[in-house]
């Protein structure tokens, strides 16, 4: 029998030879799902800019809004995704028209970067759990 069998660890707990030496283990950060589908509406068609075809970009948040949203009958997921849809449809119709013109190409790079930016900032903010509307864009697009 030894000294550790008979001890009373009740007023030292981290002592005790069963229990770990460093201690509890920190709680694992838990994502919030409904922030990171708000988020991944804005976030996810940035990344598309690198595949060729700009309307990959729009299909992203479609897809989110007409089968996940509409499924849930989550209000903010469908709000944040027909924002995000309209964003992306005035980003295609603009790089469809910069592409008609010679110096529109090198202007297209700039629009992409800065829509990139943009659209990172407001998965950025929406994660944060604030509402994100996009300034001076046409919204073609409503909810039903």
């Amino acid at each position: 029998m030894t000294a550790a069998d008979t001890a009373d660890f009740s007023d030292r707990p981290w002592m005790h030879p069963d229990t770990d030496p460093v201690g509890e283990e920190p709680k694992a950060h838990a994502l919030d799902e409904r922030k990171l589908w708000r988020a991944a509406c804005h976030g996810l068609p940035v990344l598309s800019y690198v595949v060729p075809g700009f309307g990959v970009a729009a299909l992203i948040p479609l897809l989110i809004w007409r089968t996940k949203a509409r499924r849930e009958g989550d209000e903010e997921l469908i709000q944040e995704a027909v924002e995000a849809l309209n964003f992306q449809v005035n980003v295609v119709v603009l790089a469809f028209l910069l592409t008609a013109t010679v110096i529109g190409l090198p202007l297209m790079v700039l629009l992409l970067v800065f829509a990139g930016i943009l659209g990172l900032a407001a998965a950025l903010r929406v994660y944060r759990g604030q509402e994100h509307r996009y300034r001076w864009i046409l919204r073609p697009i409503t909810v039903d």
